[in-house]
């Protein structure tokens, strides 16, 4: 009955809360009150009677409800009002240059929205190579929130088990909520270690695709000639054929 009774604890433990996960990757626990298309509102979960929060969306990458729900939000593809003009597929300077937080598409600056639908429209092989690093990133996401909720769960447990085993004066109740916790706590560590690939990973081609773009699309590409060297015989003895 009591192995039964810290499962249920921990389980109701590890989602307990809702878990915000930034853009930047801060992990905010907390009680979510209103969601709408722009922004949550939302108090402190260690403090229910503070202040209301207020979060944009365009700020949060993912969001760990506490029934377990995972909404994952894809600011990328959300362009800001008056963006500038996606630039044109033929503007003869068609090399894309990365900088800190935009693109450079020759003399124009793209936003990251802007370049998503400019590949998209103009280069298949990038947007797809952005699509799958893209997906790989939110799973990363995805894992690390599971994580750190189960985590949570399995940390509460354990100290569940040493207050009751300081109440009731024996090690007993530590040994169902000590197995249980443990488990949570590994299952947890281990979807954190997994998130780490798919979020390093996932980022750095997704940072690299308008390098796709670049080998694939841009008109500044020359086209170069390949020169191969080939060893031929023939009856009058052997020779060196070059093919263009």
């Amino acid at each position: 009955m009591l192995l039964f009774a810290c499962m249920i604890f921990a389980a109701i433990s590890a989602f307990a809360q809702d878990i915000i996960i930034t853009r930047d990757a801060r992990r905010v626990e907390a009680t979510i009150t209103e969601v709408s298309d722009t922004e949550i509102k939302y108090k402190e979960f260690n403090n229910p009677k503070g202040p209301l929060y207020i979060m944009q969306t365009t700020d949060i990458n993912t969001i760990m409800y506490q029934n377990g729900t995972i909404k994952v939000y894809d600011n990328a593809r959300k362009s800001a009002p008056g963006a500038a003009v996606i630039p044109s597929a033929q503007d003869p300077n068609s090399l894309i240059v990365k900088k800190d937080n935009y693109y450079l598409l020759g003399d124009q600056q793209m936003d990251e929205a802007q370049y998503v639908e400019f590949i998209k429209a103009n280069c298949a092989a990038a947007y797809e190579a952005y699509e799958k690093a893209n997906n790989l990133r939110q799973t990363g996401f995805k894992l690390l929130g599971s994580g750190i909720g189960i985590s949570a769960g399995g940390v509460t447990v354990l100290a569940l088990g040493g207050i009751l085993s300081g109440v009731l004066g024996s090690n007993v109740p530590m040994i169902p909520c000590g197995i249980i916790g443990g488990v949570f706590t590994g299952v947890g560590g281990g979807l954190l270690i997994g998130s780490i690939p798919c979020l390093v990973i996932g980022s750095v081609k997704k940072n690299n695709s308008y390098e796709v773009y670049n080998e694939n699309c841009s008109l500044s590409v020359p086209s170069t000639a390949k020169l191969e060297f080939n060893l031929q015989s023939s009856q009058d003895g052997l020779g060196i054929a070059m093919r263009f």
